[in-house]
């Protein structure tokens, strides 16, 4: 896709400060919401680490913890969690380890904090699980690409004994490979060594039909397997295919493995953003049409790790926001976010030493700009389990909104202008919404995402509070203001929540 000139951006800046009011009308009709999982926001993290991220037996990661209850306060349930990643495919069990012996390749400007090359799962690797919030739900991953069936054994083994201990929290799902369309060129070669994989697996923990732990499959790469040609094999419907509950694609809007990035402008375009996840919609119909649940299973901004000065910026956080909406109107359940430790697109940092673009380093942990993307989307969504969502119909390029309903009801409304702002802009472009056919007596309260701008890395506040605390405790008090549906101003690169009273 060609990339956005930055003239053409400006031009459309200066257009928006001198256009008068958007005019955006409320349907009446709720027919076609799409149902949101609490949990739309959630996390994929790269295996080899683990510990950093979630501490060691007795000794939690009190930050992981606090940052984590930032998020289920707003939706009345935690994030979930799929823990593999390429370093799923590297890794088998060895007990004589107590968590992990791992063996790094050499870092690189790309990638200063590699996935492991080697990794031994110890005996108690699994069991650190527990250390997160009460109810979260686990996807973990196997070893598919040694194409040994004893090592994926092993591992299931040890997860499913483990989870067996561990009662509150939950094994939802096990995935068996990461982007196998890397090392399988066709559907049939990838159903046919999976099956047989799969069919090991199920039989050696006693996997049940229509009971949790469900098998997740597919975590694609890229579309040179559709899911469409993958369940024309059979692959949901032969021996331990009828286990699968989800299907997963793996996605970035870019890629960082050269050592180039791409324009914040273009990664938080609104057509961009629809015009990429669209592409998917075959597949979405094709997997719900099979029975099946279709998660983004592993996704962020840009891939190898994200990109300085891009994927760590206040941009990211904007895009984010309109990325997971736009994927649930299209029915992807969930969007798992990747996470490692010193990767740039990470929702935040667990431990000391590590900073936001890789290379500098940071005395404390410390959440990073796309974090506000769960507590945004979070708080959008509610916390009664039962919200619907429907996009907005707006006639403007840099514009997006989508509103939330429970029981029928109009509750809450987000919307982001995604014009771009950075520090060296002179003018703040401002829009003006006016929100058409709500009730006559509605009481809106508006609740804003501001940062300095789309470039900033720091400084940004969701509601007026702070985030960027060494405890991971918001600092300062919220701030919330009442708005006329008419007259509703939102600045250049940021976001406002709506609650309709």
């Amino acid at each position: 896709m060609k990339l956005t000139k930055f003239s053409i951006l400006a031009a459309i800046s200066l257009a928006i400060t001198k256009c008068g009011a958007v005019n955006v009308t409320i349907s009446d009709d709720t027919s076609n919401g799409i149902k949101i999982d609490p949990a739309l926001v959630s996390f994929s993290i790269e295996l080899d680490r683990w510990p950093d991220w979630v501490g060691s037996l007795g000794r939690p990661n009190k930050y992981t913890q606090t940052v984590l209850k930032n998020v289920q306060d707003r939706t009345g349930f935690p994030s979930a969690f799929r823990v593999g990643g390429n370093s799923e495919d590297n890794a088998v069990y060895d007990p004589r380890f107590q968590y992990v012996n791992a063996t790094f390749p050499p870092k690189t400007d790309i990638k200063p904090w590699p996935e492991a090359s080697n990794i031994s799962i110890g005996r108690d690797f699994y069991r650190l699980s527990g250390n997160l919030l009460a109810g979260t739900e686990f996807t973990w991953g196997v070893n598919l690409k040694y194409r040994n069936v004893t090592i994926a054994v092993e591992e299931a083994k040890a997860i499913m004994a483990t989870f067996k201990t561990l009662h509150h929290v939950s094994l939802s799902m096990i995935e068996i490979g990461n982007e196998p369309d890397f090392y399988y060129t066709s559907a049939q070669a990838y159903a046919d060594d999976w099956l047989e994989m799969a069919n090991a697996v199920s039989e050696a923990v006693h996997l049940v039909k229509g009971k949790k732990p469900t098998l997740q499959g597919a975590a694609f790469a890229g579309t040179s397997i559709t899911m469409r040609n993958l369940l024309s094999t059979g692959y949901a419907t032969n021996g331990s295919g009828e286990l699968l509950s989800t299907l997963s694609q793996h996605r970035y809007q870019g890629s960082f493995c050269q050592g180039s990035g791409g324009l914040i402008a273009d990664l938080m375009n609104k057509n961009h953003i629809r015009g990429n996840l669209s592409n998917y919609k075959p597949d979405i119909v094709a997997t719900n049409n099979a029975g099946l649940t279709y998660v983004m299973g592993e996704t962020n901004s840009y891939a190898c790790h994200g990109a300085p000065g891009l994927s760590n910026t206040a941009g990211a956080a904007i895009w984010g926001v309109d990325y997971v909406l736009q994927a649930a109107k299209i029915n992807m359940t969930r969007c798992y976010f990747h996470n490692g430790i010193g990767y740039k697109y990470n929702f935040f940092q667990p431990i000391a030493g590590v900073g936001d673009d890789g290379v500098n380093k940071s005395s404390v942990p410390h959440i990073m700009p796309l974090y506000h993307v769960l507590l945004i989307v979070g708080e959008a969504i509610g916390n009664s389990g039962k919200s619907t969502l429907q996009e907005l119909s707006i006639d403007e390029t840099n514009v997006s909104g989508y509103g939330i309903y429970e029981h029928g009801k109009l509750e809450r409304i987000v919307l982001i202008n995604s014009n771009l702002y950075l520090n060296t802009d002179s003018q703040r472009p401002v829009v003006t919404v006016s929100l058409q056919n709500l009730p006559t007596k509605a009481r809106i309260q508006a609740k804003r995402f501001t940062t300095p701008s789309a470039d900033a890395t720091h400084g940004l506040t969701w509601g007026g509070q702070s985030f960027e605390t060494s405890s991971g405790l918001p600092s300062g008090r919220v701030v919330t203001e009442t708005v006329s549906a008419s007259n509703i101003t939102i600045s250049a690169s940021e976001v406002i929540l709506l609650s309709i009273h």
